[in-house]
């Protein structure tokens, strides 16, 4: 039996890519293990299902008659243990099999019909983004890990697949979400500027997809660093997952609107006056209902002497989770530090 992973895109990060190497040459003394890098697509906004069709040409060029298994996350769910019986049963019928692992916008349709099995590994199958952290400080010993302003969960749940895991949010709401979603994490509402948790309490902090930066006055930004120092223990990491303002103001969209039910919901974009904040107004056209948020354009720089200054040294400045180093036309801009 040969076992081929085939998976769009590569590590463009060198500790991402040792890691992965690593693995590699471990699972290749147990069965002949190939691994197939294929081109991302570059397409345009608006055409997922054309990327998504071309990277799934190029997953299944070469694969010769492989069964194929589709790796989603709508797929049949298998625990470790369970996933390495199916894994031991399939060597016996001595036929190859294909893992093909889809890029940013998943597997096309064509490629899951032609699937012999659709695979969902979760729980213990990381997202995309808590996969890359955990790529990142694979080298570590991480227990305990908080995440940060979590919203309904779903970050902290595939983090609960690995580490003892909190979830910490304001939004009631949001928390009971969360917790009707049978997660394994503990869910905890609070203020980030306060946070209920003893000094030193976990090894990993993670704050998601722009979860940071809403307070006016900055002072209250750097409490917010201030505290997550304080949780984590000397040696644990702080990841801040964050817009790339740079790319932000060049792209930004002054005005959409969408319909929501009988409803149509306005959205405008400006920069403010001091050009320290993006705000963003949304308007329920109909009821009168209004509503304004405003995000703190924090540049990368910027980011790395917060966390400075409150005991973390950055590690790398990532673009995306990828692993792709930060550029001016990255989507993100996410800080891996480490406290001093």
């Amino acid at each position: 039996m040969r076992l081929i992973v085939a998976v769009v895109g590569k590590p463009r990060n060198a500790g991402l890519a040792a890691a992965i190497g690593e693995y590699e040459t471990r699972a290749a003394r147990y069965w002949p293990l190939e691994v197939r890098e294929v081109r991302e697509e570059r397409g345009k906004a608006g055409d997922s299902s054309g990327v998504m069709k071309r990277e799934g040409e190029r997953l299944t060029d070469g694969i010769g008659g492989a069964r194929i298994i589709a790796c989603d996350e709508r797929g049949k769910g298998m625990t470790s243990r369970e996933f390495a019986q199916w894994l031991s049963a399939e060597r016996d019928r001595a036929v190859d099999i294909a893992l093909l692992i889809g890029g940013a916008f998943g597997l096309s349709d064509e490629v899951r019909h032609r699937s012999a099995l659709s695979l969902s590994l979760a729980p213990w199958t990381l997202s995309h983004e808590v996969a890359t952290i955990a790529r990142i400080v694979g080298g570590e010993e991480i227990r305990r890990t908080l995440d940060l302003a979590c919203g309904a969960g779903r970050h902290a749940r595939h983090m609960a697949a690995r580490w003892f895991t909190v979830g910490l949010d304001l939004s009631q709401i949001l928390l009971r979400l969360a917790r009707r979603e049978g997660s394994p994490a503990a869910f905890v509402r609070g203020d980030m500027r306060l946070l209920p948790f003893r000094e030193d309490a976990f090894d990993l902090v993670a704050n998601f997809f722009t979860s940071f930066g809403y307070f006016n006055d900055d002072a209250e930004h750097r409490l917010v660093v201030r505290e997550v120092a304080r949780v984590t223990r000397r040696g644990g990491f702080f990841v801040l997952d964050y817009l790339n303002a740079e790319r932000l103001r060049r792209t930004l969209v002054p005005y959409d609107e969408r319909r929501v039910g009988d409803s149509i919901v306005e959205q405008r974009r400006e920069i403010s006056a001091d050009g320290r904040s993006v705000i963003k107004t949304i308007t329920v056209r109909g009821d009168g209902r209004r509503f304004v948020e405003r995000v703190r354009l924090f540049t990368p720089a910027e980011l790395i002497a917060l966390v400075a200054a409150e005991g973390f040294e950055t590690q790398s400045m990532l673009g995306d989770y990828a692993g792709a180093e930060l550029s001016p036309d990255s989507p993100r801009a996410v800080v891996v530090a480490r406290r001093r």
